[in-house]
């Protein structure tokens, strides 16, 4: 910088396309999962009438799922894979939306129906929490490495709440409309539509994850 200063985001970052794509998959990715899971509690509590005990109950699966899908990525997957666990991860998820949308539409489904679904949907965004910033962060060089890191952070954040307000929105709206079912078949949906286009972003992701930032 010409006074000597450190800028806060490093402008070289924006011009590497594998790290806007990064900036991109985790947009969508984080959205897509924060939003799911607030849709999925509300769906249960407002539409169906269970209470928030059983709901919570309900959000066990996914955590235990999101637990084993990152232990295995950071333990094994993500140095034999590389960016392919990305992708894995998004094709389970995409297949979990399935799975719970099959349940939804049978007549007096229960939560115990819900529970491998829902793990397996934990499970893949496991993959890719574990995974994410490493292979993002590999696109980087050493000195950038600490801003793209934060501006990853940030990012996630911004997304998490956009999500939010994008998922309850729309189940709140069928809620008035009196079809809380609809309403988390579109948040399912919706959820379908944001993983792909994480996919696809994930093509221009490194590869590899690069030793250095590897767990």
């Amino acid at each position: 910088m010409s006074r000597g200063k450190s800028p806060l985001v490093e402008p070289s970052l924006l011009t590497k396309p594998a790290f806007t794509a990064g900036i991109a998959g985790m947009a969508l990715f984080f959205s897509a999962l924060i939003g799911t899971q607030l849709a999925l509690t509300l769906f249960l509590q407002l539409g169906q009438g269970f209470s928030a005990g059983q709901a919570g109950l309900a959000a066990l699966p996914l955590a235990l799922g999101t637990f084993a899908g990152s232990a295995l990525a950071g333990a094994v997957l993500l140095d034999r894979l590389g960016r392919r666990v990305l992708q894995l991860g998004a094709v389970l998820q995409i297949a979990a939306d399935g799975w719970v949308l099959a349940v939804l539409l049978t007549s007096g489904f229960s939560l115990r129906q819900l529970v491998p679904a829902l793990a397996l949907l934990g499970a893949g965004g496991g993959l890719i929490i574990a995974s994410l910033i490493t292979i993002v962060v590999g696109a980087t060089a050493d000195h950038e490495a600490g801003s793209g890191a934060g501006l990853l952070a940030a990012v996630q954040s911004i997304a998490a709440a956009a999500g939010i307000a994008l998922f309850g929105g729309l189940l709140f709206a069928r809620l008035a409309a009196g079809n809380a079912a609809s309403g988390f078949e579109l948040a399912l949906g919706l959820q379908g539509v944001l993983l792909t286009g994480f996919l696809a972003t994930s093509f221009f992701l490194p590869a590899q994850a690069r030793a250095a930032y590897a767990p």
